[in-house]
């Protein structure tokens, strides 16, 4: 009968709306976030602003951002922090465990390659890695210790803080960090 044909109609219209509704209502949340959040290029940029901003505070001392210094062989490699006097040299990471708790092995492998950037700097310089501390959702091991308990013989020559994304101070845990005596 019409009637019970005008009765589905009805409730597949209503169905439809509902859910189109629904679709506009989780695209205009998704958009929302969107435009809340920091691309990853974003997020380290604004890290590594707040870490000059405490080493400075830290060593009393001005700190450049992205200086290009010579590290063996005629290349330059851009270093992310660097003082006036190129006597103190850091590298920026804010890198954090996945969602999940996994193990972040590409993340750990630039960690090494930063490292190993500091490391062949020439001459007496404090070599600096500041990492983003950022606790294992499990686990409680922050991504920054997790790093030098897996390569200890990597960090000889290399100083290890850890700052939280949103500032404040720098911890070390790795190596010696005296303000006093400017790293």
């Amino acid at each position: 009968s019409w009637q019970g044909h005008s009765y589905l109609l009805f409730w597949s219209q209503l169905v439809c709306m509902r859910f189109g509704s629904r679709k506009r209502q989780n695209r205009k949340i998704k958009q929302s976030r969107e435009q809340q959040m920091l691309s990853n290029t974003e997020r380290g940029k604004a890290f590594q602003i707040l870490c000059r901003d405490a080493l400075k505070r830290a060593l009393g001392r001005d700190i450049d951002l992205e200086v290009p210094i010579e590290i063996g062989g005629g290349k330059c490699h851009s270093f992310d922090l660097a003082t006036r006097e190129r006597d103190i040299v850091a590298e920026c990471k804010a890198f954090k465990f996945t969602a999940t708790g996994k193990n972040p092995s590409a993340k750990i492998t630039t960690l090494r390659e930063a490292v190993m950037y500091l490391r062949s700097i020439q001459g007496n310089v404090t070599r600096v890695l500041i990492v983003k501390h950022d606790p294992h959702p499990k686990r409680g091991e922050t991504l920054g210790r997790y790093f030098v308990r897996l390569n200890p013989h990597l960090l000889e020559q290399v100083t290890v803080l850890e700052m939280p994304e949103s500032g404040g101070d720098l911890v070390c845990i790795h190596g010696s960090f005296d303000v006093k005596q400017n790293v």
